[in-house]
């Protein structure tokens, strides 16, 4: 649970697992993950898969308050092309609730390469 005076919830995602097949080992509470997202170990991890996530009441952004930004990091997603770029753009764009897309990586500088939001999108 996040505190009811948080102003930003950021939720943090390793880009190494975004297009790829999932894998229990990696995913941080996979079994709950699974269940709310639908898929099971193997499946591809593609930008749907997140937005059900995201979207899920008990998902991503679990007990964020109403009034609180919303933020996607994706962490150490070194290179990003335009298929994936679009695809987030898009899921940006269906979920409103979602205020921006942070990609980057956290020990690097600038930490952030890329930021989508939700003024962009329109």
């Amino acid at each position: 649970m996040h505190p009811q005076s948080s102003k930003c919830v950021i939720a943090l995602t390793g880009g190494l697992v975004i297009n790829n097949p999932a894998d229990p080992e990696q995913i941080h509470r996979w079994p709950i993950f699974a269940d709310l997202c639908g898929i099971k170990a193997g499946d591809r991890l593609n930008i749907s898969v997140f937005e059900r996530f995201i979207a899920h009441p008990d998902g991503m952004f679990k007990g964020t308050p109403p009034h609180a930004l919303r933020v996607w990091f994706i962490n150490r997603l070194y290179q990003i092309d335009n298929a994936l770029l679009g695809s987030l753009t898009a899921l940006l764009k269906a979920r409103p609730e979602l205020n921006t897309i942070w990609i980057g990586a956290v020990q690097e500088s600038p930490p952030i390469t890329h930021q989508l939001c939700q003024s962009q999108t329109t």
